[in-house]
């Protein structure tokens, strides 16, 4: 018996185009799965759904009766005859019932003392199984939980990892995906199954920080790889922190719900699904509350406007005066107390006050320092100079930039940005005579932002473009009847960024492909040389636009 519990009859990977059944990332099952919900889900009928839930209580009051009264070993054959079973359906393509043999074969093991000869290996086997019908079928949670189950036994099997990662990849869970995969890779790096789909899965990941990005993102970057707002980056992180942590919290309390829901046999649904009606919940509740508030609010103005009048007609009726009536010592006191005294609403000041206050006028420290300080001296005009672009801000309410201010200026930047780009070329002698030359054939693309920001009383010019421009190289024929050779590709600049505009050295990564044929041998080695002069007259462009940037908006 031990031999055939540790025999697992259905393969790592699923059939051609059988993982990705259904809609990927949700929880919806596969459109030929037509098997898969039990008959007291899919009944409509109200009698008959409340007779097969009967039944079904009944067959499970059934089921442990059994259990309590076989033994050890009866148990563990039953559960491999339930894992035989499924294996036959899971081959005939019904996932559904291979599904529901392999969860019976589990229930048989339930309970039982885990030193048991022979339970482990049989537990297993059900446990990949069952994940492998519940990708079939579409159910990525019940597949993620049948993984964990296999891996608690052994943390170390590639399938289970391998199947909670394309699980954890359909359910949306990407990054957990990824984890798993790249373990798959690193025990079995010849696996083509796991790269096939880590392939798959990374520009679904790069799709979410891309998302992510622009909730949050912005342009934070200066030189020296240090942030220019470093409080409003910190401030963004927490958030996005906080936010990743609550999100976390709820996908637990979901989980455990539906566990509770599995337990009933009621319908499972997405998180998203799940996370939508909760936050639903939460904004009624909040309304619900706010009118609450705002009635007792009203309730408890209306009463406090009527407690002073009462107060004040039975203090008249009492002493047969009002409150209000003053004797006119009581008035000479109050306006000599505005005049004089220490009333906040006191307006007016006496000879000597005003005299004082002009005398202690607050002074700009510009023009004191201008008034006392060297005239024309290199000190103070250098000093002067070298913020007087940056001293104006971005408006006239904010002409001293003393406050934070940022202009968008993006579409300008790019076409600007194509325009100088466009221009760049490279020349230079042959080794042996004959002449090669590159030169930029178009601007393909060029996505990014650009703008203008006014940061403590100086301005900045920043943008961050990724670039990928199309090139062809020429080497010139050597003498007469030569050949000319012609040679194309294509070059990706991903970071041209506003740190990286540095004239005095190129600090800008670039990628460079190669369209058609490729040079060989000292052809190679010469057109090396000739790219690697077209990146540098890339840069030179670049720092030409930094310039007109400078000039436009300086």
């Amino acid at each position: 018996m031990e031999a055939q519990a540790a025999t697992e009859d259905v393969p790592m990977m699923p059939p051609e185009g059988a993982v990705d059944e259904g809609e990927a990332g949700t929880n919806s099952p596969s459109p030929d799965a037509d098997t898969e919900m039990d008959s007291a889900e899919t009944d409509k009928d109200d009698t008959k759904s409340d007779a097969a839930k009967e039944d079904k209580d009944d067959v499970k009051s059934d089921k442990e009766d059994t259990k309590e009264t076989l033994s050890v070993e009866e148990r563990l054959t039953l559960a491999v005859s339930c894992k035989d079973a499924g294996n036959d359906s899971f081959k005939k393509a019904d996932n559904s019932d291979a599904r529901t043999k392999y969860q019976e074969g589990l229930e048989h093991l339930k309970d039982m003392a885990q030193d048991t000869h022979g339970l482990s290996d049989i537990k297993k086997s059900l446990y990949l199984n069952l994940s492998m019908a519940c990708i079939r079928l579409a159910k990525w949670f019940e597949a993620i939980e049948a993984a964990d189950g296999a891996l608690k036994i052994d943390k170390e099997n590639i399938k289970a990892r391998y199947r909670r990662g394309v699980a954890r990849s359909r359910f949306g869970a990407l990054e957990e995906a990824k984890e798993d995969l790249l373990e798959v890779l690193k025990k079995e790096p010849n696996n083509g199954d796991a790269r096939r789909e880590l392939q798959e899965l990374k520009p679904r990941l790069q799709a979410a920080k891309e998302e992510e990005k622009k909730q949050f993102g912005g342009m934070f970057g200066k030189a020296g790889g240090k942030g220019l707002y470093d409080d409003r980056e910190k401030e963004m992180q927490e958030r996005r922190e906080k936010e990743a942590e609550a999100k976390r919290l709820r996908r637990i309390e979901w989980e455990a719900e539906m566990r509770v829901r599995k337990e009933k046999g009621e319908e499972e649904i997405s998180f998203e699904k799940w996370d939508e009606e909760k936050t639903k919940e939460k904004e009624k509740a909040d309304k619900e509350r706010e009118k609450e508030r705002e009635k007792k609010q009203r309730e408890s103005g209306s009463s406090t406007a009527k407690r002073p009048a009462k107060e004040k007609k039975k203090k008249e009726d009492k002493d047969g005066k009002s409150e209000d009536e003053l004797d006119e010592e009581d008035l000479k006191i109050i306006n000599e107390t505005k005049k004089m005294g220490y009333c906040y609403f006191r307006k007016e000041l006496t000879e000597e006050e005003k005299a004082m206050k002009a005398r202690h006028v607050p002074q700009r420290l510009e023009e004191t320092a201008a008034a006392s300080g060297p005239q024309g001296g290199q000190e103070g005009g250098e000093a002067a100079g070298g913020a007087a672009s940056g001293t104006v801000g971005q408006s006239e309410w904010n002409a001293r930039g003393t406050t934070f201010e940022e202009k968008d200026v993006t579409s300008w930047a790019t076409e600007a940005f194509k325009t100088h780009v466009r221009e760049a070329t490279a020349s230079m002698e042959g080794p042996t005579g004959g002449t090669l030359k590159a030169r930029i054939t178009k601007v393909k693309e060029v996505t990014g932002d650009a703008s203008v920001a006014v940061v403590r009383g100086t301005k900045r010019f920043l943008f961050d473009f990724h670039l990928t421009l199309d090139w062809e190289a020429v080497i010139s024929a050597e003498g007469e009847g030569g050949e000319e050779k012609k040679f194309k590709g294509e070059v990706q600049m991903p970071d041209v960024a506003s740190a990286s505009a540095d004239p005095s050295g190129f600090q800008m990564e670039a990628r460079i492909k190669y369209k058609g044929t490729k040079p060989e041998g000292e052809d190679k080695t010469n057109v090396d040389k000739l790219l690697e002069t077209l990146k540098q007259s890339v840069h030179k462009c670049v720092w030409e636009f930094v310039e007109e940037m400078k000039k436009k908006y300086g």
